[in-house]
């Protein structure tokens, strides 16, 4: 679950897989945030875009694939 508490985002975790497809309104913070939390284990989450992330982490999904230890970067 997740909620607005003033300026934050609060999301509860959960036992199950994540999936599902995120738009991300063209917002590169949502596009990586989400990136990230689709690599949590069995996850599998897709993203409505990722052209949006050049805006401020050109860089981003090859520095991602670079921590995690694969390329791994699908639009």
């Amino acid at each position: 679950a997740a909620r607005v508490r003033g300026e934050a985002l609060v999301v509860e975790g959960s036992p199950r897989a994540l999936s599902g497809r995120v738009d991300t309104a063209s917002d590169h913070r949502l596009a990586m945030a989400f990136a990230v939390l689709g690599t949590a284990s069995g996850a599998r989450i897709r993203l409505s875009e990722t052209a949006s992330v050049a805006t401020s982490y050109p860089e981003f999904f090859h520095d991602l694939a670079r921590v995690r230890g694969r390329a791994r970067h699908r639009d």
